[in-house]
């Protein structure tokens, strides 16, 4: 549909999900979502490279395990993370015997690992696919800003890189929530140099994949009930039925930073729907007055 966007015919689906994060994490909004909130941001680990490692493998055995699939039956993992040579998810690789195909979008990873797992199931090629990724605020200061250690004062506008991590199993066959299409970004880069404002690099990016998933499948953006949620749970319920889920990603390093170069960005958008619609729940009705 165009040259950004690709529509499923076979609607590979989301059977399943496994979350962990951090104590700030599940603070908020989210933490009622999370399999394992933890309380301790080291996650009994020596370093936070490690934690995130671990985090990562936590996320895609618990998703498998709900799945009911088992390991053995797992046809590929694609995930990817933050760090350098993606270490985490190399490193969890290794907890798995099936294939492994590593992806970097930066904070884009993981819609990034669902339209490409959507596009290898919707082909037939494969049945079964792990799609993964995870972070650590530590470690991700480290390895884009200043190390924690340093003491540097965080301005206002810098963001906090989420502790957790998330997996999901796609399938050919096994639920109603479906990926419908997906968009791929182009880069966008807006000329932003400031390392701590990540908004304001990966803005125009979300802005661009938004846009063009709209005019290509020719949809209002009323067609969605949420665009950017991680509401997996509000679908099953029937309280959603459509959303697009968009993830951004600044595509540099401390080398380029260090260099004086702007920020290049991208975002990838994937089109969740329920295979059959549920109808609203009714509103409760009121007692009637007397009198």
């Amino acid at each position: 549909m165009g040259l950004h966007t690709v529509t499923f015919k076979n609607k590979p689906c989301i059977v399943s999900t496994g979350t962990i994060a951090g104590p700030k994490e599940v603070q908020g909004i989210v933490g009622k979502y999370v399999d394992c909130p933890l309380q301790d941001d080291t996650f009994g680990e020596d370093t936070y490279e490690k934690a995130e490692c671990k985090m990562l493998s936590y996320a895609i055995s618990k998703a498998i395990e709900k799945s009911g699939f088992g390991r053995d039956n797992i046809d590929l993992m694609v995930s990817g993370d933050l760090l350098n040579q993606i270490i985490s998810a190399s490193f969890a690789a290794r907890d798995f015997d099936f294939p492994f195909l590593g992806v970097y979008g930066a904070c884009s990873t993981m819609a990034e690992a669902f339209a490409l797992a959507a596009c290898l199931i919707d082909a037939g090629y494969m049945k079964r696919i792990g799609a993964a990724t995870g972070s650590h605020f530590s470690s991700a200061e480290r390895q884009y800003r200043f190390p924690l250690e340093q003491g540097t004062t965080r301005p206002p506008q810098s963001q906090w890189t989420v502790t957790g991590a998330g997996g999901a199993v796609i399938a050919d066959s096994g639920s109603d929530i479906c990926i419908t299409s997906a968009t791929f970004g182009k880069v966008v880069d807006y000329g932003v140099t400031d390392v701590n404002n990540m908004g304001a690099a990966m803005a125009p990016a979300a802005c661009s994949t938004i846009l063009r998933h709209l005019q290509e499948r020719k949809l209002d953006p009323g067609y969605y009930a949420l665009i950017n949620s991680y509401l997996y749970r509000e679908l099953k319920a029937g309280k959603l039925n459509k959303i697009l889920r968009v993830a951004t990603g600044a595509r540099l390093s401390t080398v380029s930073a260090g260099q004086g170069e702007s920020i290049p960005c991208i975002a990838h958008a994937v089109s969740i729907e329920r295979a059959k619609e549920k109808a609203p729940m009714p509103a409760k009705a009121g007692k009637k007055k007397e009198g």
